[in-house]
């Protein structure tokens, strides 16, 4: 699990904070789960549909249920002509921002941001339109509500 969860200065930088024996669960900047952990964790119940970065954090520290979480990489790297990935949007109650991920940064593989761009900031702003809230959660980034939820 450790190196499972998005670290907000990249993957070089958590195993060289692991090397020099730093903690990297608590009180890193900009993102730091320990500390917001109380305002995500107020976000969710057991019956949330939530998608997020930090996934793997939500299965283990919610009781959410598994088939309810839904990782950014569920979302392909690229433009979803089949309508799938809006359909998976439109059924969540919550989505979690973290400072990091609409942040451009280059990623060999993964993409987070091109799915950020392609998918979730166009769902996002039509998702605020129709009602969703947004809250700012200090040391976290942003929750994205339903207001049904």
């Amino acid at each position: 699990m450790l190196f499972t969860a998005a670290y907000p200065e990249g993957r070089s930088a958590q195993v060289k904070a692991v090397l020099s024996n730093k903690g990297i669960l608590s009180g890193a900047k900009p993102v730091s789960m320990v500390d917001a952990r109380s305002k995500l964790l107020k976000s969710l119940n057991k019956d949330s549909y939530v998608l997020a970065m930090e996934d793997v954090w939500i299965k283990a520290f919610t009781d959410v249920d598994l088939d309810r979480i839904y990782s950014v990489y569920s979302l392909p790297p690229f433009p979803d002509q089949s309508g799938d990935a809006e359909k998976k949007l439109e059924g969540l109650d919550v989505v979690w921002v973290n400072y990091q991920w609409p942040k451009p940064v280059p990623a060999m593989s993964t993409q987070p941001f091109l799915r950020y761009r392609l998918h979730i900031e166009p769902f996002l702003e039509k998702a605020l339109a129709r009602g969703w809230t947004k809250e700012d959660v200090k040391g976290y980034g942003t929750i994205y509500r339903n207001p049904k939820y």
